[in-house]
């Protein structure tokens, strides 16, 4: 068993390098790609300031200008929030720098220009008539930059945003997983409920449905799936915002963050799956109003959570979320439903042929029982492996999503990335989107090793002999 898992974390970190090295001589090789990997710096210690006393007689000498300081309650860097629409972000400048301006203090425009870094300037004395040409190192010497700075957690620092890597990754990542995360998996057992329904009762009007729905879902291209329902539920009948992650006037002036409270919308959804899965596994023994119980239980961890949200004056901002959340979810959902649905329908057919189901339906085992346990159980191995091979697709697809409702996370700025050459933002984020592919992988091999009880006794008798 310890040898099985070893063997699997070393094949997912050989994967991972020879991914890495792909991906990084595939953007060296695209045709006017002049970005270049810094060697490793070392972290040195931030230097402490230390603020000399200020004395008491400020009267400047006669025939001396005294220099005039601006006010104590300016705020000369003025920052635009990172969470802020493009369209609003001049409105916003503008009352920033009125401000400024009744205060006395420099406008925002005049604050951003001292930070830009100004461009080299050619020595006086470089003879006239060369050009400067900054001294670069071989392709290979910059790919083993890129390894030890990979492995020391530096991705570089984009150009387009000005920024290090690692930190757009951090501010844009929990908008990214606050899509895949409960599409995928919403989608996923929807669709494998859905699936082991119309296997089980086949031939009747819900098949035919069902299936119809899971074959349009399928082939349905994601632009024009997202295009569609926002036309239906935005535009025609006005029930949900068409673009954005926020309504901006809501949390403008409140000091709240919208990445904050999406972390804290992915922690509630982590304590609850882990609750309610407990409270699931809890009662399985329980013969008499099962789903009572269940939903009874599920019911109150919702409530108590919802109760949580409203009492810490969260709920505003939440719902506002939320809101703008459900038309690129749904179209995420809708996508990995179809696709799910059918493989396990698919997968039930086959499985309902084995012999050990005829034996169970001779033993008189009730049909849920048969069902979810020597059919289901076994149906799912192929499904949920077809859907961690298909995640790429699920990205990609949540990718598309983000760029047609304008969702500010990993797919939108990769798509500002490319357009914008930013080639160091794209390898950062193609290494994240490789990492959690690649941990997917690993998760379902340990999953198969927990499910499928032949692989168990494989793993056992290899380590025996």
């Amino acid at each position: 068993m310890r040898s099985y898992i070893l063997k699997r974390i070393i094949r997912t970190l050989v994967t991972l390098f020879i991914f890495e090295t792909l991906i990084f001589f595939f953007i060296m090789a695209i045709p006017g790609s002049d970005f270049r990997i810094l060697p490793p710096q070392p972290k040195t210690p931030k230097p402490v300031v230390v603020q000399a006393p200020v004395a008491e007689n400020t009267q400047a000498p006669v025939g001396e200008v005294k220099n005039e300081e601006p006010p104590a309650t300016c705020k000369v860097d003025v920052q635009l929030p990172k969470w802020l629409p493009e369209e609003d972000k001049a409105k916003y400048l503008e009352d920033a720098n009125r401000e400024l301006i009744l205060q006395g203090c420099p406008t925002g425009e005049e604050a951003a220009q001292s930070t830009v870094p100004e461009p080299p300037q050619v020595s006086e004395q470089q003879p006239a008539g060369e050009v400067y040409v900054a001294p670069t190192e071989s392709v290979l010497q910059q790919y083993f930059y890129y390894l030890q700075n990979l492995i020391r957690g530096d991705l570089g620092v984009s150009s387009s945003r000005r920024m290090k890597v690692v930190d757009v990754l951090t501010e844009l990542g929990p908008r990214t997983l606050i899509l895949i995360l409960p599409g995928a998996i919403i989608g996923f057992f929807l669709g494998m409920r859905l699936g082991v329904s119309i296997a089980w009762k086949r031939g009747g009007v819900q098949e035919m449905g069902s299936t119809v729905a899971g074959v349009s879902l399928f082939t349905a291209f994601p632009p024009f799936l997202s295009f569609l329902l926002a036309t239906i539920f935005a535009i025609q009948l006005n029930w949900l915002p068409r673009e954005n992650i926020i309504d901006p006037g809501l949390w403008l002036g409140t000091g709240m963050q919208p990445n904050q409270v999406i972390l804290w919308m992915l922690i509630s959804i982590l304590i609850d799956s882990i609750l309610i899965y407990g409270l699931w596994r809890s009662t399985r023994w329980v013969m008499k109003r099962r789903r009572l119980l269940r939903g009874a239980g599920s019911a109150l961890v919702l409530v108590f959570t919802a109760a949580w949200w409203i009492g810490n004056g969260y709920g505003p901002f939440l719902w506002d979320i939320l809101r703008h959340l459900v038309l690129p979810l749904t179209t995420l959902i809708l996508l990995t439903f179809g696709t799910t649905m059918l493989l396990m329908r698919a997968s039930m057919a086959d499985v309902l042929q084995d012999a050990h189901v005829t034996t169970a339906k001779a033993k008189g085992l009730p049909d849920s029982q048969v069902s979810s346990k020597h059919v289901a159980r076994l149906a799912m191995i192929p499904v949920v492996s077809r859907f961690i091979l298909e995640l790429p697709l699920v990205i990609i697809s949540s990718f598309a999503i983000e760029r047609v409702f304008f969702w500010n996370g990993l797919g939108q700025y990769l798509f500002q990335a490319t357009n914008e050459s930013d080639y160091m933002l794209v390898l950062g984020i193609l290494t994240v989107v490789g990492i959690v592919i690649l941990a997917a992988h690993f998760f379902v091999d340990m999953l198969n090793l927990v499910l499928d009880p032949r692989l168990r006794k494989a793993t056992t008798s290899a380590k025996g002999e």
